[in-house]
């Protein structure tokens, strides 16, 4: 983020180098301007708010619960193969020729 704070005819930068985040204590600085920046519901701080067990982003979540859903998909193909599998054994197929 770059911008610029402009106070009685001086323009001040606003930068990542002079930021203080929320809660932070400034010592031996006789005067201080500030400017109030949104930077979204994902930061850190934002997640600290909450009460939960497990503090990630609503897209890590969202990324978590695709992965499980794949992984139990993927789990009841093996499954319905290996049954499969199983079933063909049972046959006069399952046993070839070549290794009687």
């Amino acid at each position: 983020f770059e911008g610029s704070f402009e106070l009685g005819g001086t323009v001040y930068p606003l930068s990542v180098e002079n930021m203080a985040p929320r809660q932070t204590r400034l010592q031996n600085t006789p005067c201080v301007i500030g400017a109030a920046i949104y930077t979204g519901k994902d930061t850190k701080l934002s997640l600290n708010t909450r009460l939960s067990i497990h503090k990630v982003s609503s897209y890590t979540q969202r990324v978590n619960w695709l992965f499980l859903f794949f992984t139990c998909i993927i789990m009841i193909v093996a499954l319905f193969y290996l049954a499969l599998q199983y079933a063909f054994s049972q046959t006069h197929y399952g046993n070839p020729w070549y290794l009687d």
